[in-house]
């Protein structure tokens, strides 16, 4: 029984050794060689002659020589016993040798290939998780002069081999234009982060893989732990993550990015980047553009835009918040009630009550300043079927600003009255719609965008149709003739800018026009990219950073509004100072939807008006210090009244922003700020 136990450890231990380390089987046939020509030694020297050691090492290590004789001195050793050493010695030498040489091969390739090796990076791209986007990045990585001669690194902890495989179908020269390394490891232990040199890295992206649960949670803990091995790094490194919940990149806005001054995060949020490119960019793919919502002609320009979702879906609210961002018109006039022409956005979802209350609670700030409405179609007290409204209003101590409106239409897709209400908004030719529809199948969605009204069709409204998975079936039906109208977006392999460069870089020079403005410079030309790039290093709050970014977002419609055209030369005049005025009015409608998008409070008519004064320097009444008081509930009003200090509090401490307001009631200073933005977007918008 001993023995038998003895046996089965010595072959756990041969076999561990024979499909692992190297060193292990180096150690095992240096160990066993060493010990046979020990063996035989000690046996030979029972046998009559002078060289019976070398005469072992001969057997041994040439087999055909048992025969043989080594001449004057031959040893007087018995064939059987030769035989037996040459034998042992074509085992070892031939035979054990070569396996053990062959096994360490195969063993590293196989390593290898599961991406288990080690290996040393500096000045190395990190990419952590393999999702989808995967393949665009290597791709664009590739097209880049500079980043193309940089090793590559891919952390997964999904199968590398067949992931190197998929890499190699989808990007078939992937290997012959980068220098790639796949490794398996989670991204979330500090162990492997620093195995493959996070702190050394040249730039992280931070992926995740495709259909985690806790796919925000293992990239926030994945940031959290490279942070901790950055913290001695001498040169910067911008970090890029990836969340997928709106809730993950909300809280994150409120945070700060100050970290040591050299790893710098930007957050993106994967479903708002497919809303922006197919809303924003509109690059459908390299030959054919998504349609504008806004319109392409002149007449389009001045009908209101409607802007109509179906489902309540993470996807559905990007594509709502997206329009409220970018969609604000020269033709709204302040203080006009509910007869105001606003961008409408409505919500179409059977049972929508609890969805509805949901939304608004998220957006809690946004509408106590909104007009929304509630439609369901049911019988009426006169006895006939017919929607019911029930409309909300904003509160009066806000006032009545915003030119973004919510409807709530309580249906669905194939429901008659959802479809009449579709068709006679199609029809009404003082509106420009467009159709989103946002359910969480991807099947469900191709039919509905297939089964719509006829007048959609007819119309050539546009139709996005969310398709996560593929949106094959909808490409090939785009190019027929009934279906031209209906675009699919958000397929996870299809990632437009995935290195996020290309918004980045038009942030960056909006926050240069903000620094000019800031210090009282004027804009001569934009600034070297070094001065740019210095000045966006500085931000410290993702507040700051993402309003830089949809600032930029919005310039598209912009110059679409005011007619320019950066494809055609001399298709963008300088601005007339009129149309300055007109787009700074826009600006300041977009940025009060964005500060309220964000999580922050207006304040009242009477508490604006009191920072107003104290801003001026005027005599504050009782009145005054009662709403500056409650402007700063729970904190306290300070001994002296200092408009900056106070004003500080409020964005910082209790995200409130005395500049939600209408233009009209802005200071001079505050207006001076939008007027120096929008009257330089076409330098921002101009690529370089």
């Amino acid at each position: 029984m001993v023995v038998r136990k003895l046996w089965k450890s010595y072959l756990r231990w041969f076999d561990r050794s024979f499909s692992r380390g190297w060193l292990d089987q180096v150690t095992f046939l240096t160990l066993t060689i060493s010990g046979f020509i020990g063996l035989w030694y000690l046996i030979a020297l029972s046998f009559p002659g002078k060289r019976n050691f070398m005469r072992i090492l001969e057997l041994m290590m040439d087999p055909g020589a048992f025969l043989g004789s080594d001449g004057v001195n031959a040893n007087k050793f018995p064939v059987f016993f030769s035989w037996v050493v040459a034998i042992s010695g074509a085992v070892l030498f031939s035979a054990m040798l070569i396996t053990v040489i062959g096994n360490i091969v195969s063993n590293r390739i196989d390593e290898f290939k599961k991406g288990l090796l080690r290996y040393d990076f500096d000045n190395h791209i990190l990419i952590l998780g393999a999702n989808s986007m995967l393949v665009n990045m290597l791709k664009e990585i590739a097209s880049d002069s500079k980043l193309c001669k940089k090793k590559v690194v891919v952390l997964t902890e999904n199968d590398t081999e067949k992931l190197q495989d998929s890499v190699a179908v989808k990007f078939p020269d992937y290997a012959k234009k980068l220098d790639v390394t796949f490794l398996y490891g989670l991204r979330e232990q500090e162990e492997t982060l620093k195995y493959v040199q996070a702190d050394e890295a040249h730039s992280i992206y931070i992926l995740g893989e495709d259909n985690e649960p806790d796919h925000d949670s293992k990239n926030i803990r994945c940031w959290r732990i490279i942070q901790r091995l950055c913290e001695g790094i001498s040169y910067q490194i911008q970090c890029f993550m990836i969340v997928d919940r709106l809730s993950s990149f909300h809280v994150f806005q409120f945070s700060s990015n100050e970290g040591n001054g050299k790893l710098r995060l930007t957050v993106i949020n994967s479903l708002e980047n497919w809303a922006q490119r197919t809303l924003i960019a509109r690059v459908m793919d390299e030959s054919q553009q998504y349609p504008s919502i806004i319109g392409e002609s002149e007449e389009d320009f001045a009908k209101d835009v409607r802007f109509v979702v179906f489902g309540m879906t993470q996807m559905a609210y990007v594509m709502a918040t997206t329009v409220a961002h970018i969609v604000h018109k020269p033709n709204f006039v302040e203080g006009q009630g509910a007869n105001t022409k606003r961008t409408k956005i409505c919500f179409v979802l059977p049972d929508i009550h609890q969805e509805m209350n949901f939304f608004k609670g998220h957006y809690e700030s946004l509408f106590k300043l909104s007009h929304s409405t509630y439609m369901k179609y049911e019988l009426q007290p006169n006895g006939k079927w017919d929607w019911t409204q029930k409309k909300d209003v904003p509160n009066a101590e806000y006032g009545d600003f915003l030119d973004v409106e919510w409807v709530f239409i309580d249906g669905s897709i194939e429901d008659v009255h959802v479809r009449k209400l579709l068709s006679d908004y199609a029809a009404d030719e003082n509106e420009k719609l467009s159709i989103a529809i946002c359910n969480h199948d991807s099947n469900s969605n191709v039919a509905a965008s297939l089964y719509l009204p006829d007048t959609i069709y007819d119309k050539n409204v546009p139709v996005f149709v969310y398709q996560p998975d593929e949106g094959d079936i909808l490409s090939f039906a785009n190019g027929t003739g009934k279906y031209s109208n209906v675009y699919p977006f958000g397929m996870k392999s299809d990632c437009y800018d995935p290195l996020f460069k290309n918004r980045l870089s038009k942030a960056k020079k909006i926050n240069y026009l903000y620094d000019l403005q800031n210090n009282g410079k004027p804009y001569l030309a934009m600034g070297s990219q070094k001065e740019i790039e210095a000045l966006w290093n500085n931000i410290t709050s993702y507040v700051l950073m993402y309003s830089n970014i949809y600032a930029a977002a919005s310039i598209p419609v912009k110059l679409s509004l005011m007619q320019r055209n950066l494809s055609v030369p001399g298709g963008c005049p300088a601005f007339t100072d009129d149309e300055v005025e007109t787009l700074a009015r826009i600006e300041h409608n977009r940025w009060n939807m964005e500060k309220l998008l964000m999580g922050f409070s207006a304040l009242t008519v009477g508490q604006r008006k009191a920072m107003k004064k104290l801003n001026k320097g005027e005599p504050l009444t009782a009145d005054d210090l009662k709403q500056l008081s409650a402007a700063l509930s729970p904190n306290s009003l300070p001994h002296e009244l200092d408009h900056g200090a106070i004003n500080k509090d409020l964005k910082t401490k209790l995200f409130k922003h005395k500049d939600i307001t209408p233009y009209n009631d802005l200071m001079e200073g505050s207006k001076d700020y939008d007027r120096a933005i929008v009257r330089n977007i076409v330098d921002v918008e101009r690529e370089g």
